[in-house]
């Protein structure tokens, strides 16, 4: 019972949001564009930066090293592969 009175407030809140969201009194309108010659992208002051920056921070030249233990454990499988067969070419 208490889920069928949460699945039907459910859907009536779903109505009321999808009817406030929509405006139907609104006219955009229409607009006529004239193109007076086609889109030619330039990029006019772009420049290619030719220096590589320099790190002269010592805590990026030091390389810290890392332990780390791996606990493996063999796991029983069931899965057994059929063998597969190679599909034939028609020869012309």
């Amino acid at each position: 019972m208490k889920i069928k009175f949460q699945y039907i407030v459910f859907v009536f809140a779903l109505i009321g949001f999808q009817a406030s969201a929509q405006k139907t009194d609104e006219n955009i309108g229409t607009e006529v564009v004239n193109v007076v010659k086609p889109y030619t992208p330039t990029i006019s002051d772009a420049f290619k930066v030719k220096e590589t920056p320099v790190m002269e921070d010592e805590d990026n030249t030091k390389r810290e090293e890392i332990k780390y233990n791996i606990f493996s454990f063999p796991v029983a499988s069931t899965f057994t592969p059929a063998k597969g067969k190679a599909a034939g070419v028609d020869r012309q």
